[in-house]
């Protein structure tokens, strides 16, 4: 007897999918946080808060007085345990790349408690950076990590027996925003470092949600092992630890990872908005947040520090979380493996039950291309809406991150699209003149090559492909033999893991690359709508295109409350750059900013919208960084002598010069001298011979070396114009520094850019609105900076 179809059927189907969705994004609940009032061995996110409070009242760049304050506070309460702990104070510069010197007058902090039983000081390090950018105070990036620490360090000492078969370093660096400087000089210069054998790092790139373990190091599947098993609440893939070596972003777990050290890192990634800007403060930090990226090292500390680190090293595998519910790791020879069955399932599904499917090679064929032009116009669509949406003042386009404060809702929209473009194309496939399996048994063949490439060059990310596709698969096998109209339970069975993992994965994937990258990322999400083709079709079936109405409400919702969400507060304020290019060889002064389009203030500072470069201040570069625009550049009046500002436009001076030539060898010797309220200086000096060391304040700069930064952060290094200049960027030393640069022979020039982070103030210029707030960008933002050129022959 043939079942009828039922609505009440397809309802259920689609409200439990809905439940499952809802479960996964709701399932990975932030800990409550502990009060001050809690036992003195439990970590408690208010105790961490007095410190974090401090530490991040004020923005605090390597270099300024604020940021010797916050040393003084954290040393301060360092004394209050009896473990070992001092002041690595040293001047350091690293070239990451021919041509490229980064460096600092730093100095890093650095505690150890010792294990009972250790005859080879065998020690776990932890790490945080307790530096700010010029114009955040860090709450997220990373005073937290370091209030963390202090309340950690106490915690531990109040536990009478930790047990520890390792010594733990805490070591709280400095100038990590000027390019992980802090932690080389530790790697490089700190007699601790041979004792160390595993590397975890804490830091920030938002002020909220969980802390996630999304970077792991070179044989550190024995610290992931311990990590997990020790932990409640826990966020961690490999996907995100292959794909971050893909993106310009690096850490201090970068300096030491380039040095082959197992490790983990962690980060809290939502409230990206807030990433290096006034925003990121004390009162804008979830206090669950603390609490977690506390437990986290709590769990850390304890769990390394309790690990025989003499076992052989192990790879991590392929690992990955369900919403914090359930945490699944293997190796990568089981990956492949699994990889290999699920290929064959394949095989053995369309060649074996081609028949009782009733598939062909021609519609198959057809059903993959058509799969590739639903993947291009989901593609397509979601690129187009974030182009208009790129056009209002609201946009991710105003970002410097390209991350919105609604950002919530351009991921929604970026999410439904492929399902309603999928959902189109269903009710649509007669005009093809295929079935509903022709199509998905082409999506099934694409993620099946997605899954090989990904076994072959990529295989953390390799889980991502793996159980949708054998999931996928499965469901397929079990509803197209028969009327998928009446398959509900086979339907739902198998299509449940999908909708978990991608439920799962996408929301953070989107925050984690920022919504103006969504349009790359619809390729899967269209990949794992066409896994759910069996419970589609039952649905469409049983309840005539409910689906498509929920998802069309849930479309219109999310534009509706970006339209509502999409303007400025005080609180929310839009971000932008305004800085103030004085050329003191010229005696003429600019206004420049980077921002992709002007609003109501800094309209009044460019009013024709005029773009060129500042050659005289940056002669390395052909566009603002990370974006295909020159600076937008007007004439601007010079300082009043005599006003207290011309301390804001001092000119650098070069002295002492002396030009030595040993043979073939020329070495140019000079001492450099910056305005007393410098925060950064960048030299750019043509002329330098790259091939030699140089040394400044008598260090030698520290061989060059490529690895030091990833492949996607070199890259964007190299298209900098390095042929013939070679820059130098140091924090703020203000008593000068001496330079021993190896140069060619010939003429050497060098241009010097002085920065101080505070704009002049003029009677007819506009203060700045409560509503904008200075951008995170490469150029510091409301900043006076002063060029001087020199040449020696």
């Amino acid at each position: 007897m043939k079942e009828k179809p039922s609505f009440l059927a397809g309802l259920f189907i689609l409200c439990a999918s809905s439940a499952a969705v809802i479960y996964t994004l709701t399932g990975n609940p932030l800990p409550d946080s502990i009060p001050a009032s809690s036992p003195p061995e439990v970590f408690s996110a208010e105790r961490a808060m007095v410190h974090l409070r401090f530490i991040a009242a004020e923005p605090h760049a390597a270099g300024s007085r604020r940021n010797a304050v916050v040393r003084d506070f954290i040393t301060a309460q360092l004394r209050h345990f009896p473990y070992p702990f001092e002041i690595q104070k040293t001047v350091f510069a690293r070239s990451y790349l021919p041509g490229v010197i980064f460096g600092a007058s730093l100095e890093n902090i650095i505690l150890r408690i010792p294990s009972a039983n250790n005859p080879r000081k065998n020690a776990v390090l932890l790490t945080c950076h307790y530096d700010s950018v010029p114009h955040g105070n860090g709450a997220g990036d990373n005073s937290n990590s370091c209030a963390g620490f202090l309340e950690a360090i106490r915690a531990l000492h109040s536990q009478h027996d930790l047990q520890l078969k390792n010594d733990l370093i805490f070591l709280f660096s400095d100038a990590e925003e000027t390019g992980l400087i802090g932690a080389a000089a530790f790697a490089e210069r700190h007699r601790w470092m041979k004792d160390v054998r595993a590397v975890v790092d804490f830091e920030g790139r938002g002020n909220q949600g969980p802390s996630a373990l999304f970077e792991t190091g070179p044989g550190s599947g024995q610290m992931v092992k311990a990590y997990m098993s020790s932990i409640k609440y826990h966020r961690a893939n490999s996907l995100t630890a292959a794909a971050y070596d893909l993106l310009p972003n690096d850490t201090d777990f970068t300096v030491f990872r380039r040095m082959a050290m197992p490790g983990l890192n962690f980060a809290l990634f939502h409230g990206l908005p807030f990433y290096h800007t006034a925003l990121d403060n004390p009162a804008n930090i979830d206090l669950r947040s603390v609490q977690h990226q506390g437990d986290n090292i709590m769990a850390s500390a304890l769990s390394l520090g309790k690990l025989d680190l003499t076992l052989p090293p192990e790879d991590p595998g392929i690992y990955f979380d369900l919403g914090g519910k359930g945490f699944f790791q293997y190796s990568i020879l089981t990956g492949r493996i699994l990889g290999i069955f699920t290929l064959l399932l394949l095989a053995a599904i369309f060649i074996g039950g081609g028949r009782s499917i009733r598939l062909s090679f021609r519609k198959t064929v057809s059903g993959l291309l058509l799969a590739l032009l639903l993947i291009l116009t989901a593609a397509g669509v979601t690129y187009l809406f974030l182009k208009v949406m790129s056009l209002r003042l609201d946009s991710p386009a105003a970002f410097f991150f390209g991350e919105p404060y609604n950002g919530v809702h351009y991921r929604a929209v970026i999410m439904i699209i492929p399902g309603l473009i999928v959902l189109l194309f269903l009710s649509q496939l007669h005009r093809f003149r295929l079935a509903w399996t022709d199509l998905s048994a082409g999506a099934l063949f694409i993620l099946c090559l997605l899954l090989a490439l990904s076994l072959i060059w990529m295989p953390g990310a390799s889980f991502f492909f793996q159980w949708p596709l054998l999931c996928g698969l499965l469901a397929f096998y079990f509803t197209a033999q028969k009327d998928v109209s009446h398959q509900s339970m086979p339907a739902l069975i198998f299509c449940l893991p999908v909708i978990l993992i991608g439920a799962d994965n996408f929301p953070e994937f989107l925050l984690a690359l920022s919504a103006r990258l969504g349009a790359p990322l619809t390729v899967p999400m269209t990949l794992y709508w066409l896994c759910l083709l069996p419970l589609l079709v039952y649905i469409r079936k049983n309840a005539e295109y409910l689906a498509a109405v929920v998802l069309f409400a849930l479309l219109f919702s999310a534009l509706t409350e970006l339209h509502r969400s999409g303007g400025y507060t005080a609180s929310l304020p839009r971000q932008n750059t305004l800085m103030y290019l004085y050329n003191s060889n010229t005696n003429k002064a600019r206004f420049a900013s980077c921002d992709l389009q002007t609003d109501d203030w800094t309209r009044t500072f460019f009013p024709d919208d005029f773009r060129a470069m500042p050659d005289d201040f940056f002669p390395i570069i052909n566009s603002c960084i990370l974006t295909d625009k020159k600076f937008l550049l007007h004439s601007a009046p010079n300082i009043p002598h005599g006003s207290p500002d011309t301390r804001l436009a001092v000119p650098p001076s070069i002295y002492q010069v002396q030009r030595i030539q040993k043979g073939a060898e020329a070495t140019l010797n000079f001492r450099l001298q910056t305005g007393p309220l410098s925060a950064m200086t960048v030299i750019f000096i043509k002329g330098m011979e790259n091939k030699r060391a140089p040394r400044i304040n008598g260090s030698v700069i520290n061989p060059l070396s490529e690895n030091m930064l990833k492949q996607a952060h070199r890259a964007i290094t190299q298209s900098l114009n390095l042929d013939k200049w070679t820059i130098i960027r140091f924090q703020a030393a203000p008593a000068g520094l001496s330079f021993e640069i190896p140069v060619k022979n010939g003429p050497v020039e060098i241009l010097v850019v002085d920065v101080v982070l505070k704009l002049p103030v003029f009677p007819s210029m506009p203060v700045r609105p409560v509503w904008t707030v200075p951008a995170p960008n490469f150029f510091p933002s409301d900043a006076v900076y002063t060029s001087r050129s020199f040449s020696f022959q």
